[in-house]
């Protein structure tokens, strides 16, 4: 038996000269612990909070999954995507207007 104690989380990210902070990929192994919300906050960071204006992120796998559930309860598709985990990171973290663009891709705006 191997016992691996490291977490793996990774995030990849670019800011565009309109402030859009474009999430390219985000990942990690570790749940319920708010590590993609620490990864998040940690780029906007980087990047200057006042240069950050806005979100951008293809949902992935987890993501779309409860975004899918929500719009089959019958929520809005604004209000299925609040209920994800990114979703509930982006308004802790001030960014609570949301537009979804396409089939699994959203904007956060402050």
């Amino acid at each position: 038996m191997r016992e691996n104690s490291y977490a793996r989380s990774e995030l990849e990210a670019y800011l565009n000269k309109d402030g859009n902070m474009d999430l390219r990929w985000y990942s990690t192994d570790v749940t319920g612990h708010k590590i993609g919300r620490e990864m998040i906050s940690t780029a906007i960071e980087k990047f200057g909070p006042e240069n950050v204006t806005s979100v951008s992120a293809k949902l992935g796998k987890d993501n779309f999954a409860v975004y899918k559930y929500g719009l089959d309860s019958k929520l809005s598709p604004i209000k299925a995507v609040q209920a994800t985990p990114l979703g509930k990171a982006m308004d802790y973290l001030g960014y609570r207007k949301v537009e979804v663009v396409g089939y699994d891709h959203v904007v956060f705006k402050r």
